[in-house]
């Protein structure tokens, strides 16, 4: 039997690949691996469930994964509906040692000799640890609603919503294991593309994953989903809400159109034996008149062009209106003229979209010009302004220049690949190392990758401009869409939700809301709800803690900063000052990290400092949502630094 045929040789490369994997999942959830036990009336043994399933060497099940079916007894089993768990153990391990234990009895009647263990709660616990640099996963921890969400059809799209602290980030988190576990060869194939608000927030939750044995989702913020084009800055609100808008996609086209160069004169060629000339308005005319016409694809468009130049032709010529048959002999005819392919080519040469990005800047008049004919004259102005000195792209800017994409050359995902004999590995590699390799850089690299997967957090500041940028990644992709209205910075709740509508028109979706705020004790939601003026309705905080402090000051901030630097570091865990004016504690506190309320979206400390909300603009809610986003990263105590 050869044992070096091409088949036996893939074996071998997919067997090893495949043992990587497994060794990589086991390494990585053996940290809390078991954290749940079950008695179960139908089962002779306990069910142990953890991170990843386990056999032994006779292929006996000795732990389930979270993921199986089997393992949603263990979140959603009650008193009142049991399903058959006798009792349920919460196990809190530090790497392999058991620290605590707290035990649910569900049917007390059929406990017999099981003793019943009363900790201080897996979830209290997992709510009072201090928070670090990275986000913890819940998987031992989760909550019945939270299940349902993770848990809900698999094939179908899912928004969820809630208020601050409901933990919607790391149950879509949780879902997505889910999905790749309940899908597991069509998302290993596809991909998976998870989508934040910032790079900040991308490193906090880049760990989760992991830590549930999945490695493969491709995390990328708003600054780099784009990649390998990034944006290293923010531009305004007001300017980003401005280029979020979808009279944009009017404006660019517009530009577009307008900025192609003029043609190099007339044109003259033979038509039935008569010699005709084309002026050059005529020309530009006959271009402009297709690019308008047709929704993207410019740089694809020479052949419609030449079909309309043949049309003016012959109309000069005398035929009013040109039978189909006629317009195609001449444009074969033109084909083979040099004159007519040079000109063409200047009337319609290939264009790339971040370089007509730039060219914006070579048209100041006749850009503010269109701007105002799509917007009123200040907010044009303050949009023009901005695109015309920005030397790099802003996070505003990637969904224009995606849209420029576009508009001259849509072109489908790319198959697979290609492989070049120059491509470096390390010296052990199998073929399906060298696949996965390939497949990760070409997800990054396209702007249209049909992933099979594609889960947006923050999704009410997603600017409508933005969510056409995301659905251009996946077009027959499920989606898992997390969002707070309440929260909306970039664009109206009714915005976000026509953006919903419009992405998922023709999938099934299924809708949640959580209503229990996990993350911020009472006291601190009650002052961020009085002091951004958004009513947080039925939102309930399951924890109390202490009322915020205030450090006041007159004219000079300076001493109440200090004061909220001693106070943070007399409180010990994870601190950070939450501005809410971009850059006003530039050098002010080197200590503590200070983050602006939109990068510290999606994150939480233990204590922060709040710096100003009275500079927040509460009448409207876009603005004041910044004073609600600030309050509510801290997971413990609230300082204000504000003036008296």
């Amino acid at each position: 039997m050869k044992t070096n045929t091409p088949q036996s040789v893939f074996d071998r490369e997919a067997f090893a690949s495949n043992s990587r994997r497994r060794l990589q999942a086991v390494s990585v959830s053996e940290q809390q691996l078991v954290f749940g036990r079950m008695d179960h009336e139908d089962e002779e043994k306990p069910l142990y469930v953890g991170r990843i399933g386990l056999s032994d060497d006779n292929q006996e099940r000795i732990l389930i994964d979270w993921r199986a079916p089997v393992g949603s007894s263990f979140y959603r089993a009650t008193s009142s509906a049991p399903r058959g768990v006798i009792r349920r153990r919460t196990l809190i391990t530090r790497g392999r040692r058991v620290m605590d234990i707290n035990d649910d009895l569900l049917m007390p009647e059929k406990a017999g000799d099981l003793e019943v263990v009363a900790g201080e709660g897996a979830l209290l616990h997992a709510l009072m640890r201090e928070r670090g640099e990275f986000m913890n996963d819940i998987v031992a921890t989760i909550q019945a609603e939270q299940d349902e969400v993770i848990r809900s059809e698999p094939r179908a799209s899912v928004i969820l919503t809630g208020g601050p602290g409901t933990g919607k980030s790391v149950v879509a988190l949780h879902r997505t294991a889910y999905l790749m576990y309940e899908r597991a060869a069509e998302l290993e194939r596809l991909g998976v593309l998870l989508v934040g608000p910032g790079r900040r927030f991308s490193r906090y939750i880049s760990r989760v994953l992991p830590s549930l044995g999945e490695t493969a989702v491709n995390i990328r913020s708003v600054f780099d989903v784009t990649e390998p084009l990034v944006a290293t800055e923010r531009e305004s609100l007001s300017v980003a809400r401005s280029k979020g808008n979808l009279a944009m996609c009017r404006v660019l086209k517009k530009f577009l159109i307008h900025s192609y160069p003029p043609p190099a004169g007339d044109l003259t060629v033979t038509v039935g034996g008569n010699t005709v000339r084309l002026p050059a308005a005529r020309l530009r005319g006959a271009r402009d008149e297709v690019l308008g016409s047709i929704p993207s694809g410019f740089n694809t468009a020479g052949e419609k062009v030449l079909r309309a130049v043949a049309r003016a032709f012959l109309q000069k010529a005398g035929r009013r209106s040109p039978r189909h048959q006629e317009v195609g002999n001449l444009v074969r005819s033109l084909a083979d003229s040099r004159e007519v392919v040079e000109a063409m080519e200047n009337l319609l040469p290939q264009r790339q979209a971040l370089a007509v990005w730039k060219e914006m800047k070579e048209w100041p008049d006749d850009l503010r010009w269109i701007l105002r004919s799509h917007f009123p004259r200040q907010e044009a102005d303050a949009l023009a302004e901005d695109l015309l000195s920005a030397k790099e792209p802003k996070v505003g800017d990637l969904a224009l220049i995606d849209e420029l994409e576009w508009l001259l050359s849509p072109s489908p995902a790319p198959a697979g690949a290609q492989m070049h004999e120059d491509d470096v590995y390390e010296e052990v590699t199998t073929l399906q190392d060298r696949l996965d390799s390939t497949r990760q850089s070409a997800w990054a690299a396209t702007k249209t990758s049909g992933f099979g997967h594609i889960v947006v957090d923050e999704a009410q500041d997603l600017s409508p401009m933005q969510w056409r940028m995301l659905e251009r990644r996946g077009e027959d992709a499920t989606w898992t869409v997390v969002g707070d209205p309440t929260q909306a910075t970039l664009a109206t709740p009714e915005e976000m939700e026509a953006s919903l509508v419009r992405l998922l028109r023709s999938r099934r979706v299924h809708r949640f809301t959580l209503g229990i705020n996990y993350r911020t004790p009472k006291e601190i939601m009650e002052y961020a709800s009085r002091a951004s003026g958004i009513s947080l309705g039925t939102l309930q905080s399951i924890r109390a803690g202490t009322e915020p402090i205030f450090f006041r000051y007159d004219g000079d901030p300076s001493k109440a900063i200090a004061e909220g630097v001693r106070w943070l570091r007399m409180q010990g865990g994870s601190g950070c000052f939450v501005s809410l004016e971009p850059g006003a504690l530039e050098g002010m506190t080197e200590e503590f990290e200070v983050l602006s309320a939109l990068d510290a979206k999606g994150l939480e400390f233990d204590h922060v400092v709040l710096f100003r909300p009275e500079a927040v603009d509460r009448t409207s809610p876009v603005d004041a949502s910044l004073i609600l986003i600030g309050a509510t990263r801290a997971t413990k105590g609230l300082a204000v630094i504000a003036a008296r």
